[in-house]
């Protein structure tokens, strides 16, 4: 990371942002981590509806401060409501996912914001896209404390959630197909490959890097129809990636492999 060369952990002026970034503690219960995939759904919902009434609706800005306006005061229920008081745990077990579902389908139709009934309908490949990576997220890994290694707790478990993964994700292109939806359906085919590869290999890095870039690829196909998104969706990555090297000297989030488990 390039702030790392910039201000280095043993200058002036990393202490002084150290400290900054310590006071910033208490703001972090309000897990900004899940705000990416709540985001993404709610965002999804939009640029959905925006695509069902207008199938050529794409890379539009116009409508951003709608979306900004309504992404901060879902941000904020969100935050204060439902993920500072734990009714979302940060990492979902199996029996949890419904949970999860539930969630997710709600954040869909604020987004789509008119009839639930063809809300539900669209939001169907969104919810199976979801559902499949909120169970790649639910493989049990161990990390050694000294060392640092992360492995798989359970061979077995990660065969079958990745396995059900990978057919939710098929699901997802197929209705996303049908119904007409390219971003459902285009980021359910990019996300194929990293559940196929994790199904036949034992390694850690293939499930570390199917949790890293499952909700990246959903939110920037959410970005070609709402452009507007990339920027809060910029603006969050770097700020926690500040917050975590000047709290913990450690660059997170990132898209490498081997990375600590925070979520």
């Amino acid at each position: 990371m390039l702030i790392a060369k910039i201000i280095p952990p043993d200058s002036s002026l990393y202490k002084r942002l150290s400290g900054l970034a310590k006071s910033l503690d208490g703001f972090m219960e309000y897990r900004p981590l899940d705000w990416f995939w709540i985001w993404t759904m709610f965002v999804a919902g939009m640029g959905t509806h925006a695509g069902y009434v207008e199938r050529h609706f794409f890379w539009e800005f116009t409508p951003w401060h709608i979306g900004i306006l309504s992404l901060a005061v879902v941000t904020y229920i969100v935050a204060v409501f439902v993920l500072k008081r734990g009714i979302l745990k940060a990492t979902p077990t199996v029996k949890e996912i419904g949970v999860y579902s539930l969630f997710g389908l709600a954040l869909f139709l604020l987004g789509w914001g008119s009839n639930p009934l063809v809300g539900i309908k669209y939001s169907i490949p969104y919810l199976l896209f979801l559902i499949a990576v909120m169970f790649v997220f639910a493989i049990p890994l161990n990390k050694d404390e000294k060392s640092g290694e992360v492995t798989i707790a359970s061979q077995s478990k990660k065969r079958v959630y990745v396995f059900v993964a990978l057919l939710l994700t098929v699901a997802a292109t197929v209705i996303g197909y049908y119904l007409d939806d390219p971003v459902a359906s285009t980021a359910s085919v990019v996300y194929l490959p990293f559940l196929v590869v994790a199904s036949v290999t034992s390694h850690v890095r293939h499930v570390q890097r199917s949790r890293i870039f499952s909700i990246f690829i959903m939110a920037m196909f959410v970005s070609a129809r709402e452009a507007w998104f990339l920027i809060p969706l910029v603006i969050l990555f770097y700020a926690l990636r500040y917050y975590y090297y000047f709290r913990h000297q450690i660059v997170y989030p990132t898209f490498s492999v081997h990375m600590d488990e925070e979520q």
